[in-house]
């Protein structure tokens, strides 16, 4: 998914110079989709834009570059009540099994937070070794993407455990990522969802993993459009757009009057 993501944006880069009408509204998907999750329109945008392109790579050659990662999918079993401090606190690592003592405060598939939220995946440091923990029991998302989305279908209500698994590696990998302890509350720390990313797109979105997951996931479905968050047809947003008599974005583009269909 990561290295469809960057396909695209290297596409994008080739669309706007292409003589072809139709290869624009290609262009067109991506970068409004990256102005809504990373912004597109200050200053730092095209820094911003490679710093995105240099981490969706980053996860595109993992598999050439595979680091000591370990995934679980229940992580009960890894966790044990330290008898002194009454708290999951001991890890015993699957990878040399040697016990570990975790700071207290990690929150395990099993746990809550103080405001009622629910881990559905975590990834942790040990021993050096990367652990990343899938909460099969508190996850929802299906193993696959559905195909019976519409218009109108938000990408809040999409999901996967490959997206989840996405989200996590961001963490995995040294690439400066924020991490969250509160549920996506701190201040300069991890946001969740659409809602969230927007709110910090030009502040740190690039260093946001949900951002990634987001984005990567809208790409693959490129049937549609995804800048507002929920599945938009081309010929819904060439008639938006169309109707907009202080919009020029048909002329200044050349968008053409689409067909159903993907765009290639």
């Amino acid at each position: 998914m990561a290295n469809a993501a960057l396909g695209y944006m290297n596409n994008a880069e080739s669309n706007m110079q292409s003589s072809d009408p139709v290869a624009h509204w290609n262009w067109y998907r991506v970068a409004t989709l990256f102005d809504a999750i990373f912004g597109a329109q200050d200053a730092a945008a095209n820094t911003r834009w490679d710093t995105v392109k240099s981490n969706l790579q980053a996860l595109a050659n993992l598999a050439n570059n595979q680091p000591d990662m370990y995934v679980l999918c229940d992580d009960s079993q890894f966790w044990s009540v330290s008898p002194s401090q009454g708290q999951p606190t001991v890890f015993r690592n699957p990878v040399d099994n040697q016990a570990y003592n975790y700071p207290n405060g990690v929150m395990t598939c099993a746990d809550s937070s103080p405001e009622g939220l629910y881990q559905i995946a975590y990834q942790i440091n040990i021993g050096g070794t990367q652990f990343i923990s899938i909460c099969s029991r508190q996850n929802s998302y299906n193993s696959n993407l559905s195909p019976g989305y519409s218009e109108g279908t938000t990408l809040d209500s999409l999901g996967t455990w490959s997206t989840t698994f996405l989200h996590e590696i961001m963490h995995a990998l040294p690439l400066n990522q924020v991490g969250d302890s509160t549920g996506g509350t701190a201040a300069g720390g991890e946001r969740y969802g659409w809602s969230g990313a927007v709110s910090i797109r030009q502040d740190y979105g690039e260093r946001n993993p949900d951002s990634y997951r987001l984005f990567a996931m809208a790409l693959s479905m490129e049937e549609w459009l995804w800048h507002s968050g929920q599945a938009v047809s081309f010929n819904a947003e060439y008639d938006r757009l169309d109707k907009d008599a202080n919009d020029a974005t048909i002329t200044n583009l050349n968008l053409p009057s689409p067909a159903p269909g993907p765009w290639q």
